[in-house]
C-alpha cells in the first residue's frame, strides 16, 4: 500500500493531488483523474478571468494621436473644382450625417456587419488571432471597425502581441464611453484610402471629385474596398491588375449589402449592369507654388478680413474655401505670361482679382 495514502488516512486528511494515482495499475495509475483535470482547468480559467478583469480595470483610453487630428484646407475654383489643398495631411473630418446611410453600410458590409450589436471586438476573430500568434504565425487582425478605429486613432500600426492586446482592451473600454455613431464617424475620418487621402471626404474628392455626401452606393462600395489595400486599389483607373482586384472587391461589397438586406438583389443587378464605377484620374494637389500660391494667399487674406477666423485658427485646417477665381481665365493668363517670357518680350506682370465674394465652409 502507498505510504502516503496510509499516512493521509491516519490523519483523517485527504491529499489535494493524488498523483500517481493510488489503487490504480498500469497506464491508469499515471493518467490524471477527471477531478484533477477539471480542477486544473477551473484554476486556469479563473486565473485568465482575473488577469482579464485586472487588465480591463487598469486600461485607460490614451489621447488621440496628433496626426489623426490634422486636417487640410481645400480651396475651390469658381466652378466648384478643387484648386488645391493646404496642410500636412489631406483630411477634412465630416459628421456622420454627411455620409449617406447606405454608403455607411457599404463600409459595415465590407468590414463589420455586426457593428451595431457587437461589444466592439470579434471574439472568434480574436481567438483565431491569439491562436496564430501563440503558434508562431503572423499576427492577424481579427478586427472590428471599433478595433480599427482604436488602432488608427490611439495606437501605432505595428504588428505585435502587446499592441494587439491593448487594442482589444481599449476597444472594450471605449464602447462604454462613445456611441456607435461616434465610433463609426471616427473610423470613416481616420482611415487611409490611398492617393494621399485620409478620411472619407478626401477619398470622395480624390476618387470621384465629389463630396462624401454625394457618393452613390456603387461608388461607396469601391471607396470602402480601398481601406484593405489602398496602395494597390488606388490605381484602379490605370493598372489592369488593380482594376481586376478592385472590381472583385466591389462586387463582394455589393453582395454583402444584399445579404444583410440593405439593398435588394434587383438593385445589385442594376449596379452591376451599370459597371464598375471607375475612379477619376489621380491628379496630386497643385501645391502652393507660382500663381496658385498667390491666389491662396489672396483668399486667406479675404477670409481673415471678412470672418472672425484668425490666421492661427485657419491654420488648424478643416475648412472648405470657395473663391470666385475663374480657372480658365487664370490658366489663360498664366499661359500668356509664359509665352511673353519665352519670347523675351518683357518680364510680364501677374494680374489677379481678389477672392471676391468667396464663401467659407467647414
Amino acid at each position: 500500500m502507498d505510504r502516503r495514502r496510509v499516512q493521509a488516512g491516519r490523519s483523517g486528511r485527504r491529499t489535494l493531488v493524488d498523483y500517481p494515482r493510488a489503487g490504480k495499475h498500469g497506464l491508469r495509475r499515471w493518467l490524471p483523474s477527471w477531478k484533477l483535470v477539471l480542477s486544473t482547468f477551473l484554476l486556469f480559467l479563473g486565473g485568465l478571468v482575473g488577469m482579464f478583469g485586472y487588465a480591463y480595470a487598469t486600461t485607460t483610453i490614451p489621447s488621440a494621436n496628433p496626426s489623426t487630428q490634422q486636417q487640410s484646407n481645400t480651396y475651390y475654383w469658381s466652378d466648384g473644382s478643387v484648386m488645391t489643398t493646404q496642410g500636412s495631411t489631406n483630411r477634412q473630418n465630416v459628421d456622420l450625417a454627411q455620409v449617406p446611410t447606405l454608403v455607411q453600410w457599404d463600409f459595415l458590409a465590407a468590414e463589420n456587419a455586426t457593428f451595431y450589436t457587437d461589444p466592439g471586438v470579434d471574439t472568434q476573430g480574436m481567438l483565431r488571432a491569439v491562436y496564430h500568434m501563440a503558434t508562431g504565425g503572423e499576427v492577424q487582425s481579427g478586427s472590428t471597425i471599433t478595433q480599427q478605429f482604436v488602432k488608427n486613432t490611439y495606437l501605432s500600426q505595428d504588428q505585435s502581441v502587446t499592441r494587439k492586446f491593448r487594442e482589444i482592451m481599449i476597444s472594450l473600454k471605449i464602447g462604454g464611453q462613445l456611441s456607435k455613431q461616434q465610433i463609426l464617424q471616427g473610423y470613416l475620418n481616420s482611415c487611409y484610402y490611398g492617393r494621399d487621402a485620409y478620411g472619407v471626404e478626401a477619398a470622395a474628392r480624390t476618387y470621384y471629385h465629389e463630396h462624401a455626401s454625394q457618393l452613390t452606393v456603387s461608388q461607396g462600395a469601391f471607396v470602402a474596398a480601398t481601406v484593405n489595400e489602398p496602395s494597390l486599389l488606388m490605381h484602379a483607373d490605370t493598372d489592369p491588375q488593380a482594376r481586376a482586384q478592385a472590381t472583385a472587391r466591389w462586387r463582394y461589397v455589393l453582395d454583402r449589402m444584399v445579404k444583410i438586406n440593405k439593398i435588394t438583389a434587383v438593385q445589385e443587378r442594376e449596379y452591376l449592369a451599370a459597371g464598375f464605377p471607375t475612379p477619376k484620374p489621380y491628379t496630386p494637389s497643385a501645391g502652393l507654388s507660382g500663381q496658385t500660391g498667390y491666389l491662396v494667399q489672396a483668399a486667406e487674406k479675404y477670409v481673415e478680413a471678412h470672418t472672425s477666423l484668425t490666421e492661427q485658427q485657419l491654420g488648424h485646417g478643416g475648412y472648405q474655401i470657395y473663391t470666385t477665381f475663374d480657372k480658365k481665365r487664370v490658366n489663360a493668363l498664366s499661359a500668356s505670361v509664359a509665352a511673353m517670357e519665352h519670347k523675351h518680350l518683357g518680364s510680364g506682370r501677374w494680374i489677379t482679382g481678389g477672392a471676391r465674394g468667396g464663401s467659407l465652409r467647414r
